[in-house]
């Protein structure tokens, strides 16, 4: 997880405004991959507990892949986090929060 694109300002913490960029190194895949983020609300204020945020899914080969997500307002402050897959298996799970 990071403040930036390119992963250069890792962090667990984000203001209410911030994109969520989280970045990773896939390798010795071989053939193509699918890869997903599926991020989610954990727990927040005036959120309702484990609400789904969004989902995406790259077809792709080893390297650094990125994914961002954005908010048109404010995040709700809380706990948040996105489970990272590889080929529809659960790889890691990483948890950040909103303050």
């Amino acid at each position: 997880m990071a403040q930036d694109y390119n992963g250069e300002q890792p962090t667990s913490i984000f203001g209410q405004q911030d994109t969520f960029y989280c970045i990773a190194r896939l390798e010795n895949s071989g053939a193509e991959s699918a890869v997903r983020a599926v991020w989610t609300a954990i727990s927040g204020e005036g959120v309702e507990p484990n609400t789904p945020i969004d989902q995406v899914e790259l077809a792709t080969r080893s390297g650094i892949i990125h994914f961002e997500l954005s908010n048109a307002g404010p995040w709700p402050v809380g706990v948040y986090q996105v489970e990272l897959y590889l080929n529809g298996e659960l790889d890691r799970t990483l948890d950040f929060t909103v303050q």
